[in-house]
C-alpha cells in the first residue's frame, strides 16, 4: 500500500543517513490521510516481525525505540532499485 511504502521510505532514508528514525516522527513526516497512528504501529510491528526492520533503543534517550533496515532489507531495496534504475531516473 502507499502507507507501507512511506514508511519503508522514511525508516530508510534516516538509515542511510544513519539518523534513525522513531515511531513519532514517522507519525508526524506522514499525513493521516494515509493512514492513522494505530496502522502505522502496526506495519512497524509486522516488518520488526519479518525482519526488514531492526527496532532498537535510542542511544541518545532511552526512552525512545528506533526504527531502521536490516541487513537483509536494504540489500533488498538495493536491487530493486538496481533493477528499476531506467524507471526511475
Amino acid at each position: 500500500s502507499i502507507l507501507h511504502f512511506a514508511i519503508s521510505l522514511e525508516v530508510g532514508v534516516n538509515t542511510y543517513s544513519k539518523n534513525f528514525i522513531s515511531y513519532e516522527k514517522i507519525c508526524e513526516n506522514i499525513p493521516k490521510k494515509i493512514g492513522s497512528r494505530s496502522t502505522i504501529q502496526s506495519i512497524l510491528n509486522d516488518a520488526v516481525r519479518n525482519n526488514y526492520f531492526i527496532k532498537e533503543t535510542s542511544k541518545i534517550d532511552k526512552r525512545i525505540k528506533v526504527y531502521f533496515y536490516s541487513e537483509q532489507y536494504s540489500k533488498m531495496m538495493e536491487d530493486w532499485v538496481d533493477s528499476n534504475k531506467s524507471i526511475l531516473i
